[in-house]
């Protein structure tokens, strides 16, 4: 993980729960993105294990509010936050 990512990843984790805003550029097809997101929610009981670390691509795992699912940041390309 990069330095960026590495800081950013700090930070979103100090919001201990609280939500916060960030706006990105979607991986996979290069558009803007806003969303309203929070972390400790708890695990659905059916969720399954991720079949990658999302570490390795510098993406992080947050609960969208709006979409009420998880979502991941690409942490390379976010643009605030």
């Amino acid at each position: 993980m990069n330095s960026k990512a590495s800081t950013l990843k700090n930070l979103i984790s100090q919001s201990e729960g609280r939500y916060f805003g960030v706006e990105f550029i979607k991986r996979t097809n290069g558009t803007r993105r806003k969303m309203c997101g929070r972390l400790k929610i708890a695990p659905e009981s059916d969720r399954k294990g991720l079949a990658f670390s999302p570490d390795s691509k510098n993406l992080m795992v947050v609960w969208d509010v709006n979409k009420k699912a998880y979502r991941m940041i690409n942490l390379e390309q976010v643009l605030k936050l």
